[in-house]
């Protein structure tokens, strides 16, 4: 653990490595923020965190995969613990499942939430069974041995999570390149402590 997160504190540039997110936000939220996480392959992300007790804490994913569940979660979550910071930790395609509305009770009712996004444009987890070793029989099926991926891409059209965070007067910001990481998550802090929730939309 120890090689790996020194790996990624050196890892750099645009989009963002996942793995540096990770060492960012591990570096600057509190030692006890509580995760609300719906994101594929969740394990290899989570492991840069400490959880337990007084510690991080961790809450998701669900046994059956759903998604759409996460950020009306985080906002209950956040009401039950109201002395943590709670980050709602969501891929871009569990986000589109229905989820901005919980945006709406957020801001109204000054929930402070911080909303990651972590924005690969893709359905990722099923993209890695249509294109990888993930088929049946650990073998690419019919689409990814055409090398075609018809249903996973996300990036058409492009969208702007916090311009969705925007229409419900929520601040946020759109992290391109590492170079933006850590003033943005500083920014986000600073916005949950004055009381207000904030969305990250960081491309990687």
């Amino acid at each position: 653990r120890e090689d790996r997160v020194k790996i990624a504190r050196q890892m750099s540039g645009a989009p963002v490595p996942w793995p540096r997110l990770m060492v960012e936000l591990n570096d600057q939220l509190d030692r006890d923020a509580a995760f609300v996480v719906e994101l594929g392959f969740e394990a290899k992300i989570l492991n840069f965190f400490s959880f337990g007790e007084n510690a991080k804490l961790k809450i998701g994913r669900t046994e059956g995969r759903a998604l759409g569940w996460g950020s009306s979660a985080a906002t209950g979550v956040k009401l039950a613990l109201l002395n943590r910071q709670v980050v709602s930790f969501q891929g871009d395609g569990g986000f589109l499942f229905g989820q901005s509305d919980s945006l709406w009770t957020q801001s109204r009712y000054d929930i402070p939430v911080l909303t990651i996004i972590t924005n690969n444009q893709s359905y990722e987890e099923t993209r890695w069974q249509i294109m990888g070793e993930g088929g049946v029989g650990g073998q690419p099926g019919p689409a990814g041995l055409a090398n075609r991926d018809y249903v996973s891409n996300l990036g058409d059209p492009d969208v702007d999570f916090t311009k969705l965070a925007a229409a419900f007067n929520i601040n946020g910001a759109i992290v391109r390149n590492t170079d933006e990481l850590r003033p943005a998550i500083e920014r986000a802090i600073r916005t949950l402590r004055d009381g207000r929730p904030y969305m990250l939309d960081v491309r990687i």
